[in-house]
């Protein structure tokens, strides 16, 4: 699915960034029902850059945004966009958590067969006997470094380490990021209190005459 960035504006540009913002957290609740709405939503923010407009944060990420004003989590952002661009239609279905977790599992590559079997098996999966031969089928076509029976165990820690280490990474970068913004944002404030410091005295401690314009001439 290709979002129109046009029909977004026209719908969104005569609302206010505050607006917007309650906006997606009502949406937020009822992921189900209304994801569709929440990441075209969402993805217009990103694509105009409107979230700048909210106060403070017109230098900063729009993870930083997302995560600090919408509370949504930009790696949960990226999996909903990729459930309901790729796969509309399932993720209204069966909801956009369904086809991450198959695609962990399986892969890319792998997602769209796993979802044409369930689709043969709904509305019966819900059943103990459909949801195990779903998992059967999965774990089927799974590619193998990723299934955690006997010899692949090890392998398979060895990848969530490396995935845990690579989000553990991201994470300090994006504290250092906010870390290097709130440094600049402290030493701006302090230039700007020296000035007016400078300022206050040097035009309440002048005579009179002097502030008025007036110079003084020696006396006789």
């Amino acid at each position: 699915m290709q979002y129109d960035i046009t029909k977004w504006r026209e719908r969104y540009n005569a609302e206010s960034i505050q607006a917007i913002i309650k906006k997606v957290k009502a949406l937020d609740k009822n992921i189900i029902a209304t994801g569709k709405e929440l990441i075209w939503l969402l993805w217009g923010l990103e694509r105009t850059k409107r979230w700048k407009e909210y106060q403070g944060y017109k230098q900063l990420a729009f993870k930083i945004f997302l995560d600090e004003i919408c509370w949504i989590k930009y790696y949960r952002y990226n999996e909903l966009r990729y459930a309901y661009q790729w796969f509309p239609l399932e993720a209204e279905k069966y909801g956009p958590h369904t086809i991450q977790a198959i695609k962990e599992r399986v892969g890319v590559a792998k997602l769209p067969k796993v979802l044409a079997k369930l689709t043969t098996l709904v509305p019966s999966v819900q059943t103990g006997k459909q949801r195990e031969e779903l998992n059967k089928y999965i774990n089927a076509i799974a590619p193998k470094k990723q299934r955690q029976d006997g010899a692949d165990t090890k392998a398979y820690w060895r990848q969530q380490a490396e995935e845990y280490k690579t989000k553990w990474q991201d994470a300090i970068k994006e504290v250092r990021e906010k870390d290097r913004m709130i440094t600049t944002l402290i030493l701006q404030i302090s230039r700007q209190n020296k000035a007016l410091n400078k300022y206050t005295y040097t035009t309440d401690t002048k005579p009179a005459k002097l502030r008025a314009g007036a110079t003084l001439a020696p006396a006789g």
